[in-house]
């Protein structure tokens, strides 16, 4: 005897499996939060920041971080770091 295709949505257990795999990401997704994408974005938005004459943080957009970076010097250096 053949069993007959049951509608997923007649049986309220259908969906627990999605229910239990989230449960059981959420511990990385929030371990992936808290310790690489806020370090990272912070990161980012210390990049685009100076330092004053005591080495405290100055909140000021700037590129200078970038242009000095993308200096030929130091794209030369880091090249070579790279090969």
């Amino acid at each position: 005897m053949q069993a007959l295709p049951t509608d997923q949505s007649a049986n309220p257990n259908a969906r627990r499996p999605r229910v239990w795999g989230w449960v059981l990401l959420a511990p990385m997704l929030l371990w992936l939060l808290l310790f690489v994408i806020v370090p990272m974005g912070i990161l980012l938005v210390y990049s685009f920041c100076s330092r004053d004459d005591l080495g405290r943080v100055v909140f000021d957009f700037t590129w200078v971080n970038y242009q000095r970076v993308f200096d030929p010097i130091y794209l030369g250096i880091l090249g070579r770091s790279v090969l």
